[in-house]
C-alpha cells in the first residue's frame, strides 16, 4: 500500500464517529437526489401520458386566414 493510501485510510478511520456521520450524510444526500429524480421523471411521464391520451389536439394554432 502506498504512503498516500495509508495516510488516507488512517485519517478516515481515526475518528469513527465523524466517519460514520459523514457516511450517513452522503447516503442521505444520494437518497434525496434519487427521490427528486424519481418525482421529476414520474411527473413528466404522467403529464406526457395525459397529453397522449387526450381526446383533442392540445396544440392550438392561429387560423390560416388570420390577418397579420
Amino acid at each position: 500500500m502506498s504512503l498516500v493510501l495509508t495516510l488516507a485510510a488512517r485519517n478516515l478511520f481515526q475518528d469513527r464517529l465523524r466517519f460514520i456521520a459523514t457516511l450517513i450524510g452522503i447516503v442521505f444526500s444520494v437518497v434525496l437526489v434519487m427521490v427528486r429524480m424519481g418525482l421529476y421523471l414520474g411527473f413528466g411521464r404522467m403529464v406526457t401520458t395525459m397529453i397522449d391520451h387526450a381526446a383533442t389536439n392540445p396544440v392550438r394554432t392561429a387560423p390560416k386566414n388570420a390577418a397579420g
